[in-house]
């Protein structure tokens, strides 16, 4: 299995913190968790004024955690599978830290299936009392290389503890999509299953509240914003044709949708 790593703008752009209004910085899980978690990340406004944060789709599900201004935690939410891009603001004082979950994994933490999340769900909806003792765990901690351990230490124990069952269907055939870097047609996705396209769709729905091609969209556009993140800015419409866009404007319009910008505004 290739090893799938999406990314944020903030990573992809190179920019100062000064130039976004904000410092965003990831960090590696511990290899045990590898499997479970893409990163942890922050993010701390740096500017007295709000700015943009653009959030694009990434193939994950995030466990984030606002923080008060005196480094105290506030709440903990649960944010949902992204299939179009959006921007939030971060205001004076704030910051966050997040848990990335790979999403054919989420349930194992979020005790709930990835389509049952709308958008935003409180941490105490899904945790329970859990929730606020995960908070006072963390308000306990000195600075991040404390935070990430406490986190990883409660996601070891949820994992030991846990007998939510991995769907075969959705595991196996996720595992298909990253190899395939996203390029996998539906129809070999299906015949590689052994399962017909209508009860793959149904399957994914079920569990992630996206359908096969739908989030084999998503996995392939991180793959190739990667290689352009990595490669020549001139090799533009080079990758995007390796990556399947022959055609520019059905290339512009999926970039459009899952970045919200013209690639040209991104690596021009």
């Amino acid at each position: 299995m290739q090893h799938y790593r999406p990314l944020q703008p903030p990573v992809i752009r190179h920019q100062k913190p000064f130039e976004f209004g904000f410092h965003y910085r990831e960090y590696s899980p511990r290899s045990l968790l590898a499997p479970y978690v893409s990163c942890y990340w922050t993010i701390s406004s740096c500017h007295s004024a709000l700015s943009d944060n653009r959030i694009i789709p990434d193939g994950c599900v995030d466990i984030i955690i606002e923080w008060k201004a005196d480094g105290t935690p506030n709440h903990a939410f649960a944010a949902g599978l992204m299939t179009s891009c959006a921007t939030t603001q971060v205001s004076r004082q704030s910051s966050f830290l997040g848990i990335r979950l790979y999403v054919e994994h989420a349930h194992i933490f979020l005790g709930s299936h990835v389509s049952q999340l709308k958008d935003q769900v409180s941490l105490d909806h899904i945790w329970g009392r859990e929730a606020g003792h995960f908070l006072e765990q963390l308000a306990g901690c000195s600075g991040i290389v404390e935070q990430i351990a406490q986190i990883e230490a409660i996601l070891m124990a949820i994992l030991s503890s846990n007998e939510a069952a991995l769907n075969p269907v959705l595991h196996t055939g996720m595992q298909y999509i990253y190899d395939s870097c996203g390029m996998l047609s539906i129809r070999a996705l299906a015949e590689q299953l052994c399962y017909s396209e209508r009860n793959l769709r149904r399957v994914f729905i079920s569990e992630i509240g996206a359908s096969p091609k739908e989030i084999s969209s998503i996995i392939r556009f991180q793959y190739l914003l990667r290689e352009l993140q990595q490669g020549e800015r001139a090799a533009l419409a080079h990758i995007a044709a390796q990556y399947g866009y022959y055609d520019q404007s059905h290339f512009n319009k999926h970039f459009k949708r899952y970045y919200g910008l013209a690639p040209s505004q991104v690596f021009g």
